[in-house]
Parts: structure tokens; sequence; C-alpha cells
């Protein structure tokens, strides 16, 4: 028996673990928290996308390819018009990493970002809890300690000669 997503009772997914809900396929359990996780509103963002999102990358209950697709959205929405759309795109791929997925046009988007990134609230009343800065550590943490990638090329430093 096959459900759509709209009929996700994603509160109720939260509060009993984030379980993955049955009849659903994944890759469209995993877009619809994707476009939650751009939501103004920090009890949609934060408390319900990115709890589920994190919980299923952390158990490992999403395939390779559906986490790259995941990563290669989040790259995406760095260049967001959102400023909470922007501060929470780094926290997936920052999951992703962790897990093993890595894809170097995430780090180049990641560079893009960071440095240029120039609303720095930690908090506004509206879309809550922001940190930029907070996420983007995050990411650059797990890019800093990911096989093959130089924490040099992140940051624009170069060795001397």
């Amino acid at each position: 028996m096959s459900r759509s997503v709209a009929d996700i009772d994603w509160v109720d997914i939260r509060d009993t673990g984030c379980s993955i809900p049955p009849g659903c396929p994944l890759p469209d359990l995993v877009r619809q928290l994707s476009l939650m996780l751009r939501a103004a509103d920090p009890e949609i963002r934060d408390r319900i996308a990115y709890t589920t999102l994190a919980t299923w990358i952390g158990r490992g209950d999403l395939p390779h390819d559906l986490m790259i697709e995941l990563g290669d959205e989040m790259a995406q929405r760095l260049t967001d018009e959102a400023i909470q759309a922007r501060t929470f795109a780094p926290l997936i791929p920052a999951n992703l990493v962790g897990q093993g997925a890595i894809e170097d046009r995430w780090i180049t988007a990641f560079e893009a970002w960071w440095p240029a990134e120039r609303d720095l609230r930690g908090y506004d009343p509206g879309p809550g809890r922001l940190h930029a800065v907070a996420h983007g550590a995050d990411l650059a943490g797990e890019f800093g300690v990911a096989p093959g990638v130089a924490p040099e090329r992140m940051f624009g430093w170069r060795r001397p000669d």
C-alpha cells in the first residue's frame, strides 16, 4: 500500500524515534524533509526536518545515492535568499560527511558561502536560531577530518614553500 508524504504526521515520526514511515518511497520522504529545512518556522525546520534527517543519516538509513543527492541540494541551498535556508544547509552535509559521503562540489560551495556570508546573527525572533558561523564550523570540522580534504583549501591558506 502506497502512502503520500502529505499523509505523514512528522511530529509523530519525530516523537517515536524517527522511524521511517512505511508505504512511502524514501526519496519522497527525504525531499519533503529537505523542503521543510527551508521553513521559517523553527519547529518545522529544527525540531522536525533537521532532527529526522540527522537521525536517518546517522543510523545509516539513507542509501549512498540519496545522500549524494541530498548533499548536492544543500550545496545549492547555500546561495538561497532565505537566511534560515542558507544557515541550516551546512548541517546536513556535516552529517553526510560524517557518514563517509562527500563530494568535491560540496567543498567548493562551502568555500564560496562561509567566508562571504554576511548575516551572522545567532538568533532572529522570526526564524529562531540561525548560527551561520557555528553551522559552518560544524561542516568545516567534518571536512577537516575527512580523508583527502586539505583544510588549507577551504580557507585559502597557502603553505610556505
